[in-house]
């Protein structure tokens, strides 16, 4: 459990106390839905809600004190310190900042357009076999998740591992600014949030910034066969740790050509060659953990120790999360999708054993900008070009990807646009038998999960 001195919350966000707390600070909170008895209310005004409407409600609920701004006026139902800010989101990053700079531990930040959550998952899995590991609550990753995530670590946490996320330009270096990390992991870079940026050289610009925030004795973990790698390379201050699972690198992966589930690993840095075996299929896993295991061998974690705990990594809820459903395999891969994750995704189901046929369930993917029908095209026909028993979209934007299909040649009569979640449900229904395997992946806020909750609906209706 974390303490907070009320002088130090004072210190850090430049504020000013209504009444000092007299009961401790256990910790720091934005939601009254998972507030803990103790903790710091940080009241944040959002696009849909101003937290200030609930302070009373966390006050009352055994909140300690409440950060606010400087406007807000104290309700006669909400009884309790108050400590006023100008900005209390930006206060919340002051506090992480002031608060990270006490801690002792080595952190890495994670950043890249796709796998940041998994990476971070499997290099923290591995760490805290070692020492006591902080790491990124969920995917909390902006300017209110990343600090929050921070001020959760525990003081005598050794190691801590944090994804950096952006959807705007100049958020990645602010963020790694209260993060202060000590090394720095980056994943595939592609198209995601391209709405805010010019291009996807601008976004690999932006990502690098991380890499410009590491101190000359960390060290930046770089695939080097990606798109961006020079551009990574000449940003990073530190040593470079590189991976490649096609060519010369430090860490050299390699595909065992039977076994699909196991990463063999060269290690050139310690003449060492090790095997791993990993619990999910796909290419893009494999790259995923040759990032994390370079990332934990430079922390001199053994192989060992490796390989025990990237056997029992477990990936995110709707991350490559697989299931059954009368007879069906399921992969709901729907957490999040851009151009890069959906082809990685498509491809490793498409190298899934399955004793029936493959259907993919598709929706739209978010903050394309201009690029927004040309990229959903562009997946259609690469759907087409790998092939599959059925192609079932939702929503405005999945059509766009049918028709990309259609054109590229993929049998009208095997793809579907369904406006809701029920109707994709009715083909699932109608068409799949025991055997066949469906996965599906859109953009968080297409909720493809419904799908999957009215598809058993229906079949438990038809019982």
């Amino acid at each position: 459990m974390n303490v907070f001195r009320p002088e130090d919350l004072l210190l850090w966000t430049g504020g000013r106390w209504s009444t000092p707390p007299t009961s401790p600070i256990t910790g720091i909170c934005h939601d009254t839905r998972a507030l803990d008895h103790g903790s710091l209310y940080v009241a944040i005004a959002g696009g849909n809600f101003d937290g200030h409407d609930f302070v009373a409600a966390a006050l009352n609920a055994g909140a300690s004190a409440a950060l606010v701004n400087e406007d807000y006026e104290q309700a006669d139902d909400a009884a309790g310190p108050l400590l006023f800010v100008p900005d209390t989101k930006k206060a919340l990053g002051k506090m992480a900042a002031g608060y990270r700079n006490g801690l002792k531990g080595r952190f890495i930040a994670v950043t890249g357009s796709v796998g940041k959550t998994s990476v971070k998952e499997m290099t923290a899995g591995i760490l805290a076999r070692s020492g006591l590991t902080a790491r990124t609550q969920g995917n909390w990753n902006n300017d209110i998740g990343l600090p929050l995530s921070i001020l959760s670590a525990p003081s005598e946490a050794e190691y801590g591992v944090f994804e950096v996320g952006m959807n705007r330009p100049g958020e990645i270096a602010a963020l790694c600014r209260i993060l202060r990390p000590s090394s720095g992991i980056m994943t595939q870079v592609g198209t995601a949030h391209l709405q805010a940026f010019v291009n996807e050289e601008a976004i690999a610009r932006e990502k690098a910034a991380m890499l410009a925030s590491l101190p000359d004795d960390g060290y930046a973990v770089l695939a080097k066969d990606t798109k961006w790698f020079r551009l990574f390379a000449e940003t990073a201050p530190c040593a470079l740790v590189t991976v490649s699972m096609s060519g010369d690198a430090d860490y050299v992966g390699i595909a065992d050509p039977v076994h699909h589930n196991t990463l063999i690993v060269e290690d050139r840095r310690h003449s060492e060659r090790s095997v791993y075996a990993l619990p999910l299929p796909g290419s893009y896993v494999k790259q995923n953990a040759l990032l994390a295991v370079a990332a934990a061998r430079e922390y001199g974690i053994d192989p060992g120790t490796i390989a025990g705990a990237l056997s029992e990594y477990k990936a995110p809820p709707m991350r490559w999360q697989e299931s059954e459903l009368g007879g069906m395999k399921i992969i709901n891969d729907a957490y999040n999708a851009n151009p890069v994750s959906m082809r990685a995704a498509i491809e490793a189901f498409g190298d899934l054993e399955s004793q029936g046929g493959k259907w993919l369930v598709l929706s739209g993917m978010f903050e394309l900008g201009d690029a927004e029908q040309a990229a959903h095209a562009a997946l259609g026909e690469y759907v087409a070009g790998r092939g599959c028993d059925g192609l079932v979209t939702v929503g405005k934007l999945g059509k766009l990807i049918a028709d990309g299909a259609r054109g590229a040649g993929l049998n009208k009569d095997r793809v579907f646009c369904c406006s809701t979640h029920l109707k994709a449900a009715s083909v699932l229904q109608h068409h799949l038998r025991a055997g066949d395997a469906v996965l599906l992946k859109g953009s968080r806020a297409e909720h493809l999960e419904h799908v999957l909750e009215e598809w058993d609906n229906l079949r438990n209706n038809n019982c």
